[in-house]
């Protein structure tokens, strides 16, 4: 729904995850997080090489050594289809900073 979490000051690691349904075999999920300048800190996209009923999925990235970037972070999960965007959710969450 967008809202804003808040995530404390330096979490080991940043995961975006979605649970989904009506997956199908040949559905490309794609995860993109931005960090707080808006670029893009993850950019995975993955064809479903088999579909299910639902579907759990999850990407992310260890805290950096230097800690994270104080700031609002935005992570975006989408399910395409054939080309076509079919649905997509993002959140954001707020790191105070290491």
């Amino acid at each position: 729904d967008g809202s804003l979490a808040p995530l404390g000051t330096n979490p080991s690691a940043l995961v975006l995850w979605a649970d989904s349904f009506g997956i199908r075999t040949g559905d490309v999920q794609h995860f993109l997080i931005r960090g707080p300048a808006g670029n893009a800190i993850a950019d995975r996209r993955q064809t479903i090489s088999k579909g299910a009923l639902t579907w759990f999925a999850f990407a992310g990235l260890p805290r950096p050594s230097a800690g994270w970037a104080r700031g609002t972070y935005s992570g975006t999960y989408s399910i395409i289809r054939a080309g076509r965007t079919i649905g997509s959710v993002t959140i954001r969450a707020s790191i105070a900073g290491s």
